[in-house]
């Protein structure tokens, strides 16, 4: 029951390292910084949950000592081994991320290491990012990490601009699988972003591709309306975590 709001941060504006956390009817409204959240874990048993949190309204702070700076969720961890996070209920929006530097930039999610990631009744939705320099990517959901795990179900994806989600990691050795099911994203299967051939991306029963039909205005401008394809789509199959 916290509220950050018209913040100005140089880096993070919230850090956990190496512990566990849960974060419920939290809300990030209004700054200008580096990352808004980051989590970075390494001590075996850290697990995150987060339900009910909304990130909104929230730029990039130019600043030189800033590294790829972007206002997001960042998940991390320094073990092989996958640590949990579960992200329920959760809606971040709006948001703009002017990183230039890098080969790939992100608007919503950045996730690196060994991170299993449950994404469940989300709404990602109207983010900007430019993408990298030169021929670079740019996504709102930029899925990274060793041996990671995504599941994405009962969530939208939509208006985020340039892409909407992009699968990365450096080698073959320990590849990350994406699972999506009952969750609607803009361009389908083949907008998202899958170059390298070793990742896994299973796209399941129940997805949507169709305007999701916000309602766009007042206080909830990201409730569905009643003609919605997406009410009634969703599934009570949800992954364990």
């Amino acid at each position: 029951n916290i509220i950050f709001l018209d913040n100005i941060h140089k880096s993070y504006l919230f850090s956990v390292l190496d512990m566990n956390a849960n974060l419920k009817n939290v809300y990030f409204l209004n700054n200008q910084g580096g990352w808004q959240i980051r989590f970075w874990l390494g001590n075996d048993y850290e697990v995150i949950d987060i339900e009910n949190m909304v990130i909104q309204n929230c730029s990039q702070y130019t600043h030189p000592d800033i590294f790829s700076a972007t206002p997001v969720f960042l998940f991390g961890a320094i073990d092989d081994e996958p640590y949990q996070v579960t992200m329920k209920n959760t809606l971040i929006a709006d948001n703009v991320d002017n990183t230039t530097d890098y080969s790939m930039s992100c608007s919503a999610i950045s996730v690196s290491f060994s991170i299993d990631l449950n994404l469940i009744n989300c709404t990602i939705g109207n983010n900007y990012t430019p993408g990298g320099a030169g021929q670079g990517q740019g996504a709102a959901l930029l899925a990274g990490g060793v041996g990671s795990t995504f599941n994405i179900v009962n969530s939208i994806f939509y208006g985020n601009i340039t892409d909407q989600i992009y699968l990365v990691n450096d080698g073959p050795e320990e590849p990350l699988t994406m699972n999506i099911y009952n969750s609607l994203i803009e361009g389908g299967e083949s907008n998202i972003l899958n170059p390298s051939y070793w990742n896994t991306l299973n796209w399941l029963e129940g997805n949507l591709d169709d305007d999701p039909l916000w309602i766009g205005t007042g206080d909830y401008p990201y409730m569905l309306q009643s003609t919605s394809p997406c009410i009634d789509a969703g599934t009570i199959d949800l992954p364990p975590g």
